[in-house]
């Protein structure tokens, strides 16, 4: 009998922060490979114009940040077009710490903008990367993950070769299963 009890309170408390979620912020964590960007960019500046390395420094650095841009176009992009269950914001890597610690300026609109304010609210989720810069997981704010059964991780049938010859549908599946998975478990009216 207790275990009942027990799952009964277990599924009211997942019902409400199912609610909160609904209308609260979801804040997508952007991987990024910002320690990289700066190592390069600061070995940059001290190399001497004629340098053998400046180029392929250069080079390193130039695809480092198209990397980038085309993960957050991915990440954007999928989350405009099949999500919808609550508000998303994104905010790179390299400002998760600041955001952490309360910053509001931390938050991204497009690959190529400067940081923006936003006001995220008391209800934050978390959308982080897991093992992988495209594989994510939801969490609650600072980063617990939630009570079954909300979601967690989509799980994927050889999630290796999907991640690497389809990075992009990787992304959009995993955003497509969580905007389901919400709805889902969602009260019908």
């Amino acid at each position: 009998m207790q275990n009942y009890k027990d799952r009964l309170t277990a599924d009211e408390n997942a019902r409400q922060l199912l609610q909160r979620f609904k209308s609260g912020t979801l804040v997508v964590r952007v991987p990024t490979q910002g320690k990289k960007i700066a190592y390069l960019s600061q070995a940059l500046a001290q190399l001497p114009a004629g340098s053998s390395n400046r180029k392929r420094f250069s080079s390193m650095l130039e695809t480092a940040r198209s990397e980038d841009q085309l993960r957050f176009e991915w990440l954007s992009s999928a989350f405009q077009e099949f999500y919808t269950f609550s508000r998303v914001v994104f905010v790179p890597d390299s400002l998760y710490g600041a955001f952490l610690q309360g910053r509001k300026n931390v938050f991204l609109e497009s690959a190529q903008a400067e940081t923006v304010t936003k006001d995220v609210g008391n209800d934050v989720f978390l959308w982080l990367a897991l093992d992988h810069d495209i594989q994510f997981g939801l969490f609650q704010y600072p980063g617990n993950r939630l009570p079954d059964p909300l979601p967690f991780r989509k799980n994927t049938f050889l999630p290796a070769f999907k991640r690497w010859l389809v990075p992009r549908k990787y992304i959009d599946n995993q955003v497509k299963w969580l905007q389901e998975r919400l709805i889902s478990l969602s009260p019908q009216p």
